[in-house]
């Protein structure tokens, strides 16, 4: 159960990086596959193709975790719920969820990748574009 809305989430990352609230903010709810009822937010700042600031939030505390300064000059999050289905050829009724454990889709809670669930079985879609059939385990050194 999320105890905290995604508003209260972009004001507390805001709040680490010194940001007023004439900051843009936006929130991406990811479910962490490696915690069971675990979640966080996602909490982009600046204008959507001009970031400046990328944040987890803890959706149950409102803690703030990982954060990083950016340039200012793109998007963060460059494949939608839309795309991802498409990418994993997801047929009519296709669901996607933004997720995150380390795996070999991603050792950065920062990146969190896509779930497409379909009726033929799920696939993962990262921020790259790659489809992957299944998360292997991340590995020591790489």
């Amino acid at each position: 159960m999320t105890r905290i809305t995604p508003e209260q989430a972009i004001r507390n990352a805001r709040t680490k990086f010194g940001f007023d609230k004439v900051t843009h903010g936006n929130a991406w709810k990811v479910r962490r596959l490696d915690r069971p009822s675990g979640a966080y937010y996602l909490i982009e700042l600046g204008a959507s193709d001009a970031l400046v600031g990328i944040a987890i939030v803890d959706a149950d505390t409102g803690e703030v975790g990982v954060h990083a300064a950016l340039p200012g000059i793109g998007a963060h999050i460059a494949v939608d719920d839309q795309m991802a289905i498409e990418l994993a050829n997801g047929e009519k009724g296709a669901q996607a969820e933004l997720v995150w454990k380390p795996s070999s889709a991603s050792k950065s809670p920062l990146y969190p990748f896509w779930e497409v669930r379909t009726e033929s079985g799920i696939k993962y879609v990262d921020q790259q574009r790659r489809v992957l059939d299944k998360l292997e385990p991340t590995r020591p050194g790489g």
